[in-house]
């Protein structure tokens, strides 16, 4: 699940610029790069953030919302339970291992321990699975769950696993085990919780490894690292499912802020937004980032 990215404070004055601008920058970008069919993000409106609005993921430690459902982790971190809106407890999990890192769909709840190992959670609370990547052949000197993607049906999931070495692995379903369909070693660990994300469709995943961003197809049964001059170094991101096959992403490098689209493992637009952003929603075809009183909307629109 994607993480908020944490506010630094600004060395220069004023905001990256205007939106108008970054509009510009945008389709600059795009008309440079050899892409069909593409998607752009077109600027729609600027409305003022709603008080009581909050961010979609995690918005405070142990605390997380996501597809209308919400959780509270307990204060070590190895239980959690699922509550209403009302804040009436629904039902409660608990874990051999703290918590770090969560993924929620409507009918599962995937979470990611310190031992390594990842505990799907039905909606109604009941143990589904556990998945144990070193028991299926995922080595690392040190096992812990670093990042986690689970697919829209359940039939898939992604962890960023382990350090010495860091895997990025995905494992499918099958009966009421989950089998390891790819693996990859990588040269650059991170260490925290870092966003992975699934398409809409299932088909792909994106995510943020110490190599790069990383691009799954699901079809072919491979992986990918992007390599792109625009997202280069040590960066923080939040990444979220945008239609079928695209995923949008703010991205925070220093004092820098970025927004964006991906499609199969290619940046299709990207341009600066302002440095108080912190969050990004998807809502059916429109993008919104999130600033401290502004909230941005964009409509993804193919070209």
């Amino acid at each position: 699940m994607a993480n908020g990215l944490k506010a630094r404070p600004s060395r220069r004055r004023g905001k990256i610029g205007l939106i108008a601008a970054a509009v510009a920058v945008a389709y600059i970008f795009l008309a440079q790069q050899p892409l069909s069919p593409a998607r752009t993000l077109s600027f729609i409106e600027a409305i003022p953030r709603p008080a009581t609005e909050t961010q979609g993921g995690e918005t405070t430690k142990g605390v997380w919302e996501a597809r209308g459902r919400y959780f509270i982790a307990r204060g070590d971190l190895q239980g959690v339970s699922e509550v209403d809106r009302s804040g009436k407890q629904l039902w409660v999990a608990e874990f051999p291992s703290p918590v770090t890192v969560v993924d929620i769909t409507e009918k599962l709840s995937a979470w990611g321990l310190l031992d390594g190992s990842i505990h799907l959670v039905d909606s109604d609370g009941t143990m589904n699975s556990a998945v144990k990547p070193a028991s299926k052949g995922v080595s690392s000197r040190f096992a812990c769950a670093y990042g986690l993607a689970l697919s829209p049906d359940g039939s898939r999931l992604a962890v960023l696993f382990g350090l010495e070495p860091q895997h990025f692995a995905v494992f499918e379903r099958r009966g009421k085990d989950y089998r390891l369909s790819y693996d990859m070693k990588l040269v650059r660990p991170l260490r925290g919780g870092q966003p992975f994300a699934f398409s809409a469709d299932g088909r792909s995943i994106e995510g943020l490894t110490g190599d790069g961003l990383v691009f799954y197809d699901v079809a072919k049964g491979r992986a990918a690292i992007l390599q792109d001059s625009s997202l280069r170094g040590d960066f923080e991101m939040i990444i979220a499912p945008a239609g079928d096959d695209s995923f949008a992403f703010l991205a925070a490098n220093g004092n820098e802020r970025y927004a964006g689209l991906l499609r199969q493992g290619r940046v299709e637009a990207i341009f600066p937004v302002g440095t108080d952003s912190t969050g990004i929603l998807v809502e059916g075809p429109n993008v919104i980032i999130q600033g401290r009183d502004m909230l941005y909307r964009y409509k993804v629109e193919g070209r």
